[in-house]
């Protein structure tokens, strides 16, 4: 082999080497995973932010025939004459981006007379490790703890709610502050909602909790 020829050949092996290294850095910790975690924070709140046209337009998010635009996770649901129902299991069904400011508007029913127990999820993480629900925020939705938000006891309201009766929940989030109204009724008003953007979700415990219908839920985003 000539001078030049050997040359040339270790200058190719050493870029190969050279690529090669680039590879593994960002494929496992270091710099390029950091500006991947970074990267993915931006696409969040980016998913989060609405559209100028959006801001104060009531929109429908459950199309009342599927489930267009959510995302089920250990549970089974139920779609009948515009009404969903949460079936069976131990999980929830959340929408598919995460909300910031918005006012929220569902009516709901419980079909288990009484030890019912469900909850409507805002402002949520996804849950962590084999948690089936997210730590915060949920309106909860239990036998005498109807409307009560379950991370903030002063955020609670008694006798609004009617058993096994179709009831309306008004929920207003902006910034850190939420306030609430049953069949249209204050319930509460809250300024310790302490995560910036969330989803939205509905939980099902029906083993214990027994099963629960939504219908008619919509949301207007605000600035």
């Amino acid at each position: 082999m000539t001078h030049a020829a050997r040359w040339f050949s270790l200058a190719f092996f050493a870029s190969i080497a050279i690529v090669a290294g680039c590879d593994n850095g960002s494929g496992k910790g270091g710099a390029s995973s950091s500006g991947g975690t970074l990267g993915s924070a931006a696409t969040t709140a980016s998913a989060a932010a609405p559209l100028a046209a959006d801001i104060g337009v009531e929109k429908t998010l459950f199309n009342g025939k599927d489930l267009t635009g959510w995302v089920k996770t250990e549970c089974e649901t139920e779609i009948k004459d515009g009404v969903l129902l949460l079936k069976s299991g131990e999980g929830w069904i959340r929408t598919e981006r995460p909300y910031t400011n918005f006012e929220l508007t569902w009516e709901c029913r419980n079909l288990k007379k009484e030890a019912y127990d469900s909850g409507v999820h805002f402002r949520a993480e996804l849950p962590a490790g084999k948690a089936h629900w997210p730590k915060k925020f949920q309106v909860n939705l239990k036998t005498n703890e109807e409307g009560n938000l379950t991370s903030i006891k002063s955020a609670a309201s008694t006798g609004l709610y009617k058993n096994g009766e179709w009831n309306k929940f008004d929920l207003k989030v902006t910034g850190n502050t939420a306030e609430l109204a049953i069949n249209g009724k204050p319930a509460w008003k809250t300024d310790g909602i302490d995560t910036p953007t969330g989803y939205i979700g509905l939980q099902s415990e029906v083993t214990l909790g027994g099963q629960f219908e939504f219908r008619n839920i919509k949301l207007t985003e605000l600035k």
